[in-house]
């Protein structure tokens, strides 16, 4: 924990459990949250610095940032990003036993056996972002089975046996 990191509170909209949003990002500082954080490209490039592992992202990139885990964001030309921030409470609440998990999720560096499992997380987090901007009438179910088989697909494919501390 750097001394300049922030502490970030993420507040859930809506009635979700979870933050589901749309940016376009210039600069965001050293911070972190007790939320794993999902990051989808959509469009242009940014890099985003994990502790002092830089990822550069592109389009169609996912980027998945373990709770507790200080991270700063630069946008390196324009873009919109979609950003996923799951609280730990609301993990916990789905599955016990996720006090030593740890995801490493990088779609730009995962290796081709991942591959599948990254195009399924995509396009449920596509999903969720058409979602988000046309709410219909099971919104909140729509939005939460789709998150469950994200975090279904995580735990699957994605899970570091022993966890890492921030």
């Amino acid at each position: 924990m750097t001394k300049s990191s922030i502490y970030e509170i993420v507040e859930t909209g809506d009635t979700l459990p979870f933050d589901v949003s749309l940016h376009s990002v210039n600069y965001v500082p050293s911070h972190w949250h007790n939320s794993m954080e999902m990051i989808f490209v959509l469009s242009g490039t940014l890099e985003v610095t994990v502790h002092t592992e830089r990822h550069t992202l592109t389009e169609g990139d996912i980027l998945l940032i373990n709770q507790g885990h200080v991270h700063e964001v630069i946008g390196l030309d324009v873009n919109i990003i979609a950003t996923f921030l799951i609280p730990f409470a609301y993990m916990k609440t789905l599955m016990s036993g996720l006090e030593g998990i740890h995801f490493e999720c990088d779609s730009a560096s995962a290796g081709k056996e991942r591959k599948p499992a990254l195009e399924r997380i995509r396009g449920l987090l596509a999903e969720m972002v058409q979602l988000k901007y046309k709410q219909g009438e099971v919104y909140e179910l729509d939005m939460q089975s789709r998150m469950l088989a994200v975090f279904s697909i995580l735990i699957k494919q994605f899970k570091v046996p022993g966890g890492a501390e921030p």
